[in-house]
């Protein structure tokens, strides 16, 4: 098997590619709208979101979660096996959106086009069940106390939970993250 890029991380819940080797330098904190955003320790973006795929694949192959759950791993893990990514990977034309859910905000970054879509069309091929592309994101800043993001698991949620930023919080967005390397608003 050929070796998976050592940024892809597989959790409990998810299928992360770290962009630490990308993203090296974020400044402590951003205001936006009244709130301070502390910047993230820990960047990625959400290849796979297992809780939200699981229960699609154990209905539509009839299974329990537990098996649905090992049958996802694997094909995503054959599925980079043969078709590698790393962060250098992520398009760096993008936006930068606030993310709202309930009382919470993250600034993000997202990709230009759908950086994953060959990934899970492979992945879905695999498993014989159609996979709804995940939105690639990166949460750069977040109110958070325990520093977590907001996951969104589809585009129609992405678009319904965030909005652009404004041309002058980009500046102040685009100030804040000046050690993204190459990323482009």
């Amino acid at each position: 098997m050929a070796e998976i890029h050592p940024d892809i991380h597989y959790g409990d819940d998810y299928v992360l590619l770290g962009m630490g080797s990308v993203i090296s330098t974020l400044k402590s904190s951003i205001r936006v709208a009244g709130r301070t955003l502390t910047a993230k320790e820990e960047l990625h973006t959400t290849i796979f979101s297992l809780k939200f795929l699981v229960p699609l694949i154990s209905s539509a192959l009839e299974c329990d979660t537990d098996v649905a759950r090992q049958r996802l791993v694997s094909e995503v893990r054959n599925t980079l096996a043969g078709q590698p990514i790393s962060a250098e990977d992520l398009p760096r034309d993008g936006e930068f959106r606030i993310l709202q859910k309930e009382d919470r905000r993250s600034a993000v970054f997202v990709p230009e086009g759908r950086p994953f879509a060959e990934i899970f069309d492979m992945t879905s091929e695999r498993l014989g069940v159609v996979l709804p592309l995940q939105p690639a994101h990166v949460t750069l800043f977040t109110d958070d106390p325990q520093g977590r993001g907001i996951s969104v698991s589809t585009y129609d949620e992405l678009t319904a939970l965030s909005q652009p930023v404004s041309p002058t919080m980009v500046a102040t967005v685009a100030a804040a993250t000046s050690g993204v390397e190459g990323v482009r608003i």
